[in-house]
């Protein structure tokens, strides 16, 4: 989440604006030969990909052929069958209601520190009951702005309650908070939630996704 995704550049200006930028480009006479040489570029890509030729680049990091998970035993083995203990869930979620987008300060700053929260994590997974998280996921039901969120897999509530007293997850609720109490509250949105699936057979399934 630090570094900014370019991918996403598109969701920062709405359709008009993008159509403004468009139609104000056409005033050179130029416009039409960088214009066609990145459709060409494209469908050739396209092209390529569709035919085999070049890889799929939406299966890039994907996990293939898994159909099920399924969360081993505290010595790493297989167990027996599913659910037979319960895991704890924790979702967390950062939108940015400012016209600058991901592109304000605030917005940046609380992804570094979601960077590092989930980098003490995964370099203490072997302790901290810490199972993985999903991939940044965005709900496109906005035109702009849309919310960032992933959810992550814990052993347990206990353990995902003592990462929450470390020292790197302090410190970035400590500038959480100071953000959503400051003079400007209102240019972050945040949702976090927790879950606890009991003692149930429950699954999941993840056909060739891709999973951290």
């Amino acid at each position: 989440m630090a570094a900014y995704n370019f991918n996403l550049v598109k969701d920062e200006l709405s359709l008009p604006a993008w159509l403004t930028i468009g139609a104000t480009a056409q005033n050179s006479q130029f416009v039409i030969v960088p214009a066609a040489i990145a459709f060409c570029l494209l469908a050739l890509n396209f092209v390529s990909q569709l035919l085999g030729v070049l890889k799929n680049t939406y299966l890039k990091d994907a996990t293939l052929d898994r159909h099920s998970v399924l969360f081993p035993e505290d010595d790493g083995s297989r167990p027996e069958k599913m659910g037979n203990k319960p895991i704890a869930m924790f979702l967390i979620g950062v939108r940015s209601n400012h016209p600058l987008g991901r592109f304000h300060p605030t917005y940046r700053k609380i992804n570094n520190y979601l960077d590092d929260i989930y980098a003490d994590a995964e370099g203490n997974r072997a302790t901290n009951g810490y199972l993985g998280r999903t991939p940044d996921m965005i709900p496109t039901e906005f035109s702009q702005n849309n919310t960032l969120f992933s959810i992550s897999y814990w052993k347990s509530v206990e353990d995902l309650d003592a990462f929450a007293r470390r020292p790197v997850h302090l410190k970035g609720l400590k500038f959480l908070v100071s953000a959503l109490l400051g003079d400007k509250p209102h240019d972050l949105g945040v949702v976090v939630r927790s879950f606890e699936c009991c003692l149930l057979p429950y699954w999941a399934i993840f056909g060739r996704e891709r999973m951290e």
